[in-house]
Parts: structure tokens; sequence; C-alpha cells
């Protein structure tokens, strides 16, 4: 496993520690940031996809990601303004 598996692997423990213990609208707000961060890692890691890949397949999965995560990202910023979070 290389040096950035394991920092995605602690981002996501820490990113559980944050939920652990909330129930309702704490865990709904502290859920939502944790999401939002962690879909902008995604976007940060596919992007470069669509114009660097060499594989159409790679290309294609790199831009479904980046249309899907950015729809849901804005969907739960939205979430964050009509809830006052």
């Amino acid at each position: 496993m290389d040096h950035s598996a394991m920092g995605m692997m602690d981002e996501m423990a820490g990113m559980e520690n944050e939920l652990k213990g909330k129930t309702g609208d704490e865990f709904d707000k502290a859920f939502i940031e944790q999401m939002i961060m962690h879909h902008q890692g995604a976007l940060d890691m596919a992007a470069p996809g669509e114009k660097n890949a060499e594989h159409q397949e790679v290309k294609d999965l790199a831009k479904a990601i980046v249309e899907a995560q950015s729809k849901e990202t804005a969907q739960m910023k939205q979430w964050k303004n009509d809830w006052g979070y």
C-alpha cells in the first residue's frame, strides 16, 4: 500500500470519528460537512482524468465521477444553506 492510500484510510477513519455519537440534526450537519470534503477529494482526483488518461474507459469514468459528485456536492451545499448550517 502506498502513502496516498494510507492517507486516504486515515482520512476515512477521521470522517467516521466525526460522526460517532452524533444523532439527529447534529449527525446530519457533520455527515454533510464530511461528505462535501470527501466529494471534493474525489473531484480533485477525477478532474485530470478526462484530459490525461490514456484509455477511453478511464476518461469516461472520470467524467461520470465529476458530473455525479459535482451534482451531489451542490445538493449538499444547498441543504446546508436551507437548514442553516
